[in-house]
């Protein structure tokens, strides 16, 4: 019995998409009625007034960049699988910087959807 899900102690998210997680699943059901009401995918996706912000996270959305990595492989073109930490240690490294892609709609906020590594090596940008 120790060891039965339904007898876990709530922990507190990790991120500040797992808080949004129910929120999350009523706006894609408002995502997916919209759809179906549409003529086309392009005038779906024209309605949908998305926008994109892409900055460096701060130091509290780096749990967020540690999923991502965790948890994505087709554009993982490095394979690093870096946990909350190794991604700290590994951003200190030098000339080593992150890029995070937020994404948004009329229907609510997709929150960090993607992240990007790159490190300078002499004069190229890796």
């Amino acid at each position: 019995m120790r060891h039965h899900w339904a007898l876990d102690a709530a922990q507190a998210p990790a991120t500040a998409e797992d808080a949004r997680r129910t929120q999350m699943y009523r706006e894609n059901a408002a995502r997916r009625a919209a759809r179906r009401e549409a003529p086309c995918a392009a005038a779906f996706l024209q309605s949908s007034e998305l926008a994109m912000d892409v900055r460096a996270p701060d130091g509290g959305e780096l749990p967020r960049v540690s999923q991502l990595l965790q948890r994505t492989n087709q554009f993982n073109t490095t394979q690093l699988r870096l946990g909350e930490r190794s991604l700290g240690e590994w951003l200190d490294g030098g000339a080593r910087a992150v890029l995070g892609v937020w994404l948004s709609d009329r229907f609510g906020d997709y929150g960090l959807v993607a992240a990007a590594l790159s490190s300078r090596v002499a004069d190229a940008l890796l």
